[in-house]
């Protein structure tokens, strides 16, 4: 905590506790769904439009495990819920999303697998980024518009997203079956 502001450990619509923890509120206060649909919109404007791709580098909710037990549930709830609407909404924008996994499932970690065994050890959250990436579509209209005018193909807007959603699904189940193969 700071003079500036307390650590939130509860993000988003429907995830707030009503108390205090360890006499805090740790609720987040801002930067919640409409202003990540904000900054989101601003980089989709300045860049993604003008044909810049965009990366939101390794980003994640830090998980706290020795909170109270009243409220232990709540907060992984709440963790899930932001990996799986910042991905969402990174994908709607037309952004890139890249979690940061430090490949430790300790207190105050982010890892999801563990890195010298290949095991899952944040099923949550690789649930939550799964549905986030399966939930949003990317929007490039305008640079498929752009690459069928530039080459004069025929193929369509919805095979350009079937491309794009299996390409990363692709990605997703080799990288989940490799890091299998290691256990």
């Amino acid at each position: 905590d700071e003079s500036w502001g307390n650590m939130a450990y509860f993000w988003g619509n429907g995830n707030h506790y009503e108390g205090l923890v360890d006499g805090v509120n740790r609720n987040a206060s801002w930067g919640e769904e409409s202003e990540l649909r904000s900054l989101f919109g601003k980089m989709r404007t300045q860049f993604v439009n003008k044909g810049i791709p965009v990366i939101v580098g390794e980003y994640c909710a830090t998980r706290r495990s020795n909170l109270p037990s009243d409220v232990q549930e709540l907060h992984y709830q709440s963790r899930a819920y932001f990996h799986q609407y910042a991905t969402q909404m990174a994908k709607q924008y037309g952004l890139v999303p890249f979690y940061w996994d430090n490949g430790y499932g300790s207190n105050l970690a982010s890892g999801i697998f563990n890195r010298a065994t290949g095991a899952v050890i944040d099923q949550m959250t690789l649930d939550a980024l799964l549905q986030g990436a399966a939930d949003g579509n990317y929007p490039y209209k305008n640079v498929y518009k752009k690459r069928k005018n530039k080459n004069q193909n025929n193929t369509s807007k919805d095979d350009v997203n079937t491309k794009i959603k299996t390409d990363y699904m692709v990605s997703c189940r080799c990288s989940v079956a490799f890091f299998k193969q290691l256990q």
